[in-house]
């Protein structure tokens, strides 16, 4: 958390600094690129290194594919994470995967360098043999499992953003893009469990072993929220 407060620092720097030369720029003459590369510095926080391609078809429409991976931790266990009396799983510290994404971008202002945009994707995590801890004391609730998981979603988002350009040069260019989405996707999850011990948050400990092992299967659709910083990297002018 700390190193996040950080990097908002420093980008709320950078933002203040560009702001004379943003305005310059409406007096002069834009610079505008063809292609951009982007990366999400968020995923340094999430596990996730997610680049994105974007072509510009001309100064309003912009086209966008991106794709990406979730790395996980070498931690072999994880526990529940906790909204006071509420638990859910904190699954996605221990999972890997994949992300795709296609999406359309509208700029809404060339010169405050706010766009809309929609990226329709398909991500796929997982984990195999995990140990699941649900810690609630020393109540008898508690208990260990050892469990494999995948989840896989199709969504629909919708993206606002503001570009902040940093540097402009002939042949490629510095820019932050800042971004909120909302959306909905539909999540297929299935948990499988190969064993348990119930009154106990150890992994240490002999397990009953399942035979077959149970399986949880659900399918439903959710909303969906996310932020975002991109580090972009625009390249061949027009």
């Amino acid at each position: 958390m700390r190193e996040l407060k950080l990097i908002l620092s420093i980008l709320f720097l950078i933002q203040i600094s560009t702001l004379e030369s943003f305005a310059q720029n409406k007096t002069q003459e834009r610079i505008s690129y063809k292609n951009n590369i982007t990366y999400n510095l968020l995923g340094l926080f999430t596990r996730e290194a997610i680049l994105g391609y974007e072509r510009n078809i001309n100064e309003k429409n912009i086209i966008r594919l991106a794709a990406g991976i979730k790395y996980p931790t070498s931690a072999e266990s994880y526990k529940s994470r906790s909204f006071g009396l509420f638990n859910s799983k904190n699954y996605t510290k221990v999972s890997k995967g994949i992300y795709l994404g296609a999406g359309y971008k509208y700029i809404l202002s060339t010169y405050a360098r706010l766009y809309l945009s929609a990226e329709a994707y398909f991500s796929h995590i997982y984990y195999n043999d995990i140990y699941y801890q649900f810690c609630v004391g020393t109540s008898s609730d508690s208990y260990v499992s050892l469990e494999s998981m995948w989840e896989k979603s199709k969504g629909l988002k919708i993206i606002f953003g503001k570009k902040l350009r940093v540097l402009s040069g002939n042949k490629i260019g510095l820019e932050f893009d800042f971004f909120a989405a909302s959306g909905i996707a539909l999540r297929t999850q299935e948990f499988t469990t190969h064993g348990k011990r119930q009154g106990t948050c150890s992994i240490n400990t002999e397990l009953q072993v399942f035979d077959p092992p149970r399986v949880s299967l659900s399918e439903k659709w959710i909303p969906t929220m996310s932020i975002g910083i991109l580090i972009t990297m625009p390249f061949t002018r027009k």
